[in-house]
């Protein structure tokens, strides 16, 4: 039973990062042809170091919650270091 609460809150809270990240793109960047690309390029180093993390985890966890954890907490700084 607590496995599958812990299921659903990071579900919900990924799906929360998801909504606000595709919100940013779109109101700083929906004007261009490629919204995504644009505002990764706009936030490179922020977006890298996101990347680069989700990257290390993919290659090295069998996405145990305490990883997913961790990687909703990078989504949550990547919105944070990249709100003007």
């Amino acid at each position: 039973q607590w496995h599958a609460h812990a299921r659903g809150n990071l579900r919900d809270e990924m799906y929360r990062y998801h909504r606000q990240i595709t919100r940013r793109i779109l109101l700083e960047s929906g004007d261009q042809a490629d919204p995504v690309e644009t505002w990764f390029d706009r936030y490179r180093a922020e977006t890298g170091r996101t990347v680069a993390m989700l990257e290390q985890m993919r290659n090295s966890s069998d996405g145990d919650y305490p990883s997913l954890q961790v990687a909703l907490n990078g989504f949550g700084q990547l919105l944070n270091a990249t709100s003007g």
